[in-house]
């Protein structure tokens, strides 16, 4: 492909054809067509970004990836010539996309019918629910000791409650996508305005729209109310920017007012495939006078991203207008950039699941163990010499070339009336001297009748039953319990009075409960500037003017020259009901001082600029607009006066400016131009000159030939643009504050005294960024500073140059030239990771989005200790709101898209403090507790039945009931440890904020630590152990009369339920009356349920039988030996509890009281 004279020339590569006689266009769309089916079918079952969106993806280098065999799209303008426009202009209909879907949105995950089934295989996909699952098969399989309801009630409870929150959430997905899809519009058919719902809206419909009307889909401008055919458009929603926005009509089609009009319009739109870039849209109409009439003219005008109106939208001062649908549904702009973002998980869940791999290892020992032993001392089986046992395994490894078309139950193995049929079984004997069985004499224990020979199958089946015996140990109960708890945490979150604004009225925000402890690990905040430390207010403060620099409060120019045209000419700002409405906030704050000193821009009249200059009126017909961009970084206006000069009035950053002036005081702008930095203004350099008519006219001819182009067009039109913007005469600069938010310096001090590395990322000039961050108190006055924007040193180089001890007081300067050269290189970007992360802060300046997400990827893949927090108020801080940790989103004056795109919002950056320091703090320690604990009072309970193996003949003998291992997690232990959860504190809220180096004890997931947990197992270990063995030997063994094991199982529960209660009461260190009520509520729920179950009936059905324990419970509660063993289970099983506090306590005594330093606020010296 090529770009030759404004047009596409398409180079033919078709006609390459493999040895088989294909053509290579064939292969690509037979690959397409298989592609597309697979999705479709995909999508019918589940749902993804790249499933919903398959012609584009992120890329690894942060770049946009189309993936669609079409390279462009026609739209016909809707018209009942249809067929004749799509002849008349050609089209490739085998590379260009004719056919489109209709504006329906879809956000939702599953359908009615889909639910159940598609979330089910999702969770189901989990690990642990995939084990639990099969567990509870395992005992439908074999003939269990436990009931295998029980274990279907805990799964189902898990299962339930994760379907219910999902559900739950897409169900509020689905009300929205109803609220959107069937809103009523107004469209333009056989020349009648009809109304339908928005989802019927298909590709080239013609929309007319009101005032206030959000726009339903991407629509390309017409026409408009106004006689210059422009409108504006609010885009809050989009990109976070508040100000209005001006888009414009094609010169074709702004004159069509009328129904009759708009209905005439023939023409075909052709513009590029959907993606997610908000500020880029390529596209050209071709507009037809008569498609009938072949000799009629057609015309061809560009389109850009100022003719398209994205979906999202409201449209604003402009009383209609009317427009064309480009892109629909879920491939509009705004839908595609909702579905960049990927699922962020914390870093105690990846803990846990370490954790929950610890355990099974204990499982799968305690299995191995109890099937040897059970097997070498049970009385019940024949001991097998070593060649037996060999020639048992050959059997077993014969199974899996045998017969297995025959029924089988591993329980009915040792059964006599089956014995006949095991030939087949496993094909091979099942028995020793198969098909006699061989009668030997229990003589070990006479009630045992015969002894069982040790085959394959009952190796099988003692390894199963041990399993479901022993599995108990693994807390599925703690997916719940995680559930519920971030779920009320971070409602806990949006009801905290200080994180609400009374400004904007808007409460803290979570749009992510599943990361909510990430909050207390942040090792690195990287903030944005603009909007975010500042309040975003612009105020024009200094000016430079004719090489002499002002207040502009003090003094301001009073003549109609060079630098006031470029002041009052040289922008987009458009005036509306008497008020600027502008896209910049510093164009804003340029024309509103402008206006205080006497010089009025009056606003734009079909290109006519009127300025009131102390009573004169100045007239310009504006001849062409060069907008802003990040790559020339700078915007010019060409304006012709009454005389016929042409005038080219330019600003931008000076690091442009300054090259592209051959005139003027350079090297004394520069140095006001600093100086203006050093005060922590946002600079720009004002330019000018003037052109011939033969000059510009030359211009606008490259301009319209490069704007034809949809491929690279951004490219071609840069270029002509800076062919104009060069031998400019440098004529003035301007100083704009904005300033710093209400407690920055203290916010940022009490989180870099926490242990967080502070970075700034910014698209500010650095002497700008500098001196904001020194006024934020990120930099310190005697901060070694290293440059990286004007050296000649690579990164190894200064690492090397420094010393480690110096890197505390070391910071680091970088703006957007050097990170693009930086990331151009593997090692160079290695060597400075290295010594990014050395450095106690960064400034980074004049970055784009994109760079800002590379760094904050930069400092995650240095680490993995490394957690990252970034906040930003604007849509240039999506990328980097996304890729970090945790996102933190403004909700400021730059609209919501940050705080939309982000985990937690909320309207002021001091908020930081109660954030991180209190929130973050109580989240992860509260976490970290639920999930040890979790561990702890399971293990505590269950290993009972390892005990239990020694004394019941090493047979598997259930030491619970299955009503209680039901009831144990959901009932019994689940309120208290959830009331601990949400309330717990530490610490209180005012010592966190008042001591900020309290944070750091949660640094490097410290509470989740092996040593923790370990700690943790062992303590359940010592409490199993007392629980058992003390109501063991206060019985004097088990054994007097069949109920005494039930009442036995029964007082193991019972000390089990009581003991982890109070031990949880015992760890708390903040009790509230929920707390205690909680603990005691559930022990005596306990009390009641047991009571209940055992004393009423007795039941025997498919959930519930008490008939063997029927009554043994009361034998328990009239018992004085029982309760005396409890009493003393709690004295014994708190001892270590107590014994380390009362160590704890005496080495606090050592201390003595704190001195506060009277010079240093906040800072506390230990003596």
């Amino acid at each position: 492909m090529s770009w030759v004279n404004g047009s596409i020339k398409m180079e033919d590569e078709n006609s390459e054809t493999d040895c088989a006689g294909v053509t290579t266009r064939e292969l690509r769309d037979w690959k397409s067509r298989l592609r597309t089916r697979w999705t479709e079918f995909r999508k019918r079952y589940s749902w993804s970004p790249r499933c919903e969106f398959p012609d584009w993806r992120w890329t690894k280098n942060f770049e946009w990836l189309s993936t669609t065999h079409f390279q462009d799209r026609a739209i016909v303008i809707r018209h009942k010539h249809r067929k004749q426009i799509l002849e008349r202009s050609q089209v490739d209909l085998d590379n260009t996309q004719i056919k489109f879907k209709p504006n329906k949105y879809r956000t939702s995950k599953y359908s009615f019918f889909t639910f159940p089934l598609l979330n089910l295989f999702e969770q189901f996909r989990k690990g642990a629910n995939a084990f639990f699952l099969l567990t509870f098969l395992l005992t439908l399989l074999i003939d269990s000791p436990i009931s295998p309801y029980s274990w279907l009630m805990s799964l189902l409870l898990l299962v339930f409650v994760t379907m219910a929150k999902q559900g739950y959430e897409d169900y509020l997905r689905h009300r929205q996508d109803k609220k959107t899809n069937e809103r009523e519009y107004e469209i333009v058919r056989k020349g009648k305005r009809t109304k339908i719902e928005s989802q019927q809206i298909m590709v080239g419909d013609v929309l007319k729209l009101d005032e206030d009307d959000p726009i339903p889909c991407d629509v390309v401008l017409l026409s408009s109310s106004s006689s210059q055919g422009l409108c504006f458009v609010e885009t809050s929603n989009l990109d976070g920017e508040t100000s209005l926005k001006t888009k414009y009509s094609p010169a074709a089609t702004k004159s069509a007012k009328t129904l009759r009009q708009i209905s005439a319009i023939q023409g075909l739109i052709t513009c590029e495939n959907p993606n997610p870039k908000l500020d880029s849209f390529l596209g050209r109409l071709e507009h037809y006078v008569d498609v009938v009439d072949s000799h009629a003219p057609v015309k061809t005008y560009k389109l850009s991203n100022e003719n398209l109106l994205l979906a999202g939208s409201i449209l604003k001062n402009t009383n209609y207008i009317f427009a064309c649908c480009v892109y629909s549904g879920n491939q509009t702009k705004l839908s595609l950039n909702s579905k960049i973002t990927r699922n962020k998980f914390s870093t105690i869940e990846k803990s846990l699941n370490k954790y929950l791999c610890i355990l099974v290892t204990i499982l799968l020992t305690e299995i191995i163990v109890s099937t040897i032993l059970s097997f070498q001392l049970d009385y019940e089986f024949y001991k097998l010499s070593p060649d037996q046992y060999i020639q048992t395994l050959s059997k077993a490894l014969g199974f899996f070339e045998g017969k297995k078309d025959s029924y089988f139950n591993i329980t009915l193995i040792n059964r006599p009336e089956y014995r006949d049929n095991l030939q087949s079984l496993f094909g091979y004997e099942g028995l020793r001297n198969y098909p006699y069985i061989e009668y030997i004499q229990n003589t070990s224990a006479w009630y045992l009748d015969q002894v069982i020979e040790v085959t394959f199958a009952a190796v099988l089946q003692v390894c199963l039953l041990w399993m479901i015996l022993y599995n108990y140990i693994i807390p599925l109960s703690n997916y719940v319990y995680l559930e519920f708890q971030k779920f009320f945490a971070s409602i806990q979150f949006t009801w905290d009075i200080d994180l609400y604004d009374e400004d904007t009225n808007e409460p803290g925000q979570c749009h992510s409960s599943d990361i909510n402890e990430e909050l207390g690990l942040v090792t690195h905040l990287l903030t944005d500037k603009t909007g975010t430390i500042t309040k975003n207010e612009m105020i024009l403060h200094k000016l430079y003017h004719r090489e002499h620099s002002f207040d502009v409060q003090d003094e301001f120019p009073q003549d109609w020259d060079k630098v006031m045209k470029i002041l009052c000419l040289c922008h987009s700002v458009q005036v509306a009901n008497n008020e600027f409405a502008a896209s910049s906030p510093d164009e804003k704050a340029i024309l509103e001082c402008c206006a205080d000193h006497g010089f009025v821009f009056q606003g734009e009249f079909e290109n006519i600029m009127t300025v009131n200059a102390k009573g004169t009126i100045y007239t310009y017909r504006k001849l062409a607009e060069l907008p802003f961009d990040s790559d020339r970084k700078c915007m010019t206006v060409i304006v012709k006066d009454n005389t016929g000069v042409n005038h080219v009035l330019c600003k931008g950053a000076e690091s442009t400016m300054l090259n592209i002036c051959i005139s003027g005081n350079k090297s004394l702008a520069q140095q006001e131009i600093d100086c203006f930095a050093k005060m922590g203004l946002r600079t720009l350099a004002l330019g000018y000159k003037t052109i011939t008519n033969e000059q510009f006219e030359s211009f606008e001819e490259l301009l319209n030939s490069a704007a034809h182009s949809i491929v690279n067009r951004a490219k071609y039109e840069r270029e002509v643009y800076q062919q104009m913007e060069k031998d400019l005469e440098l004529v003035g600069a301007t100083g704009i504050e904005d300033k710093l938010q209400d407690n920055v310096l203290e916010t940022v001090h009490d989180i870099i005294r926490a242990g967080i590395k502070v970075w700034m990322l910014t698209g500010d000039k650095k002497e700008t960024a500098i001196t904001a961050g020194h006024s934020a108190g990120i930099l310190r006055l005697d901060t070694n500073l290293i440059d990286l924007c004007n050296t000649n040193k690579s990164t190894a180089t200064i690492l090397a140059e420094i010393d480690e001890e110096d890197f505390a007081n070391t910071s680091l300067i970088v703006d957007g030239c050097s990170v693009t050269n930086i990331f151009a290189n593997e090692q160079s970007v290695k060597d400075f990771q290295a010594l990014s992360i050395k450095c106690c802060t960064v400034i980074a300046c004049r970055l784009s989005p994109i760079q800002k997400s590379r760094l904050v990827r930069l400092i995650k893949d240095a680490s993995k200790e490394n957690h990252t927090a970034a906040i930003g108020d604007g849509g240039n801080d999506v990328s980097m709101l996304q890729e970090a940790h945790v996102g933190l989103g403004i909700i400021g004056k730059e609209g919501r898209a940050a705080a939309q795109a982000s985990d937690f919002a909320f309207a002021r950056f001091d908020c930081l403090r109660k954030v991180f320091l209190v929130h973050g703090h109580w989240f992860y320690i509260r976490v970290a507790f639920l999930v040890q604990y979790s561990f702890y009072k399971n293990f505590a309970c269950f290993t009972g039945q390892v005990f239990l193996m020694v004394f019941s003949n090493y047979s598997a003998n259930t030491l619970f009931d299955s009503q209680y291992l039901i009831f144990y997690n959901m009932i019994y232990t689940f309120l208290p440890v959830m009331i601990y959860a949400l309330t717990e504190q530490n610490f209180s809220s005012k010592e966190l904020l008042n001591e900020p180096k309290l944070y750091k004890n949660n640094r490097g997931n410290g509470a989740m630590n092996l040593l923790h947990i370990f700690g943790w197992l062992l303590t359940g270990l010592w409490h199993s152990i007392v629980i058992f063995f003390v109501h063991f030997f206060a019985m004097n063994g088990i054994g007097h009369c069949e109920k005494d094991l039930y009442s036995f199982q029964l007082m193991i529960s019972q000390a089990s339920v009581i003991l982890v209660n109070i031990k949880l009461l015992l760890e708390s260190r903040y009790w509230t009356w929920a707390l205690v009520v909680s603990v005691i509520a559930s022990i005596l729920v306990f009390f009641g349920i047991t009571a209940t179950y055992n004393m009423i009936g007795p039941w025997n059905n498919f959930l519930l039988n008490n008939m063997d324990m029927y009554m043994s419970y009361l034998d328990v509660l009239t018992d004085l030996t029982v309760w005396l063993s409890l009493l003393l289970i709690i004295i014994l099983g708190l001892l270590p509890d107590f014994v380390y506090l009362y160590i704890k306590t005496l080495s606090q005594r050592k201390y003595r009281r704190i001195k506060y330093n009277q010079t240093v606020p906040y800072e506390a010296t230990y003596l």
